[in-house]
């Protein structure tokens, strides 16, 4: 419902005493009045007051105050404090009653607390301890809780941020806090929060590396030595990571060439490769995945599939190069299959 402003008269019919006030809200809302001494007696005796709207349906703040006035100096100085909870009948005005006195005032007000803050780090930190400890503003006893900032202020926020680097080098909450100084040092990642990282990163395209920036990761990175660990973790989960994404690997043409495309190897390029493969083997399973499948017909016109060609042919006697070829080997032929 629309807010809007009414002057009131209490009255207490045990002492027979008075109250006139105003209020910009509505009339069944809760609110009793301004006074403390008038509230005191209205908690302890509810029964005995009585409140009359005298006017009602007031929209400026203004117009309501010059209304209460209006009633207020009907009292007579004398009956101020004795007939009437009111100690004052003059006009009462308020600096929220003028929009730019009222943003001024909210902005004095929020300077004059940074400040305090920022000369007494120990009463921040206090506050802040104490807010934890008591869960006062944690979960659904937050205010905020539930709610979210709309696309316009999420904006403002991030310019004003920009604009007085509040969240840059230095002045950053987590500057320096990496390695064992991180709050999150040693805690594994939820579960539920990879997933609400991994989803607020889909879609989002990366802008290209600097050649400055390529340089510095570069440079960092000279001299690392990999242990043996590291090096089999990095295999792990670049392997699984390409069982899940096989199209990055099968059926796939890259839209620009090898940058080695046309470029022969250094005799020195070839010694590291050959030092490097020198005493590795396949397992049966590489074995298995590197060989070929074969259809083999026999010269009586038998057939069977085989996945080691050159080992077939050295066990039988066959040419390994004919054998493929319309002519044969011996009369036996071979084709190879596409599973």
């Amino acid at each position: 419902m629309e807010k809007y402003g009414f002057v009131y008269i209490w009255r207490d019919r045990k002492y027979n005493r008075y109250y006139v006030g105003c209020h910009l809200g509505r009339e069944d809302d809760g609110y009793i009045c301004s006074s403390s001494w008038m509230s005191s007696s209205y908690k302890k005796r509810p029964q005995d007051f009585k409140r009359r709207i005298l006017v009602s349906n007031i929209k400026d703040r203004k117009h309501l105050l010059e209304e209460e006035y209006y009633w207020l100096k009907m009292i007579k100085p004398k009956e101020l404090g004795r007939k009437y909870y009111n100690l004052h009948n003059h006009h009462f005005g308020h600096w929220s009653t003028e929009e730019n006195s009222r943003l001024k005032m909210c902005e004095k007000l929020s300077i004059s607390l940074k400040k305090y803050y920022q000369e007494h780090p120990e009463f921040a930190e206090l506050i802040s301890k104490i807010h934890k400890e008591s869960g006062r503003f944690v979960g659904e006893k937050n205010p905020f809780y539930g709610k979210t900032h709309s696309e316009e202020t999420i904006q403002l926020i991030s310019k004003t941020k920009k604009e007085n680097g509040s969240c840059s080098g230095a002045n950053n909450a987590m500057y320096g806090m990496n390695g064992e100084k991180s709050p999150n040092w040693g805690k594994p990642c939820l579960e539920k929060t990879r997933k609400l990282i991994s989803k607020g990163n889909k879609g989002k395209k990366k802008s290209p590396l600097s050649e400055k920036t390529k340089k510095k990761i570069s440079e960092s990175k000279k001299g690392i030595i990999f242990s043996e660990e590291r090096k089999l973790n990095i295999s792990k989960s670049l392997k699984d990571y390409f069982k899940t994404h096989t199209s990055l690997l099968k059926g796939k043409k890259h839209d620009k060439p090898s940058p080695r495309k046309g470029i022969p190897r250094t005799e020195e390029e070839k010694l590291k490769i050959s030092k490097g493969n020198k005493g590795k083997k396949h397992s049966e399973e590489t074995k298995l995945k590197k060989s070929k499948t074969y259809l083999i017909i026999s010269p009586d016109g038998e057939m069977f599939m085989i996945t080691n060609k050159k080992q077939f042919c050295l066990d039988n006697g066959l040419n390994e190069s004919h054998i493929t070829d319309k002519s044969g080997s011996k009369g036996w032929k071979a084709s190879k299959i596409i599973i």
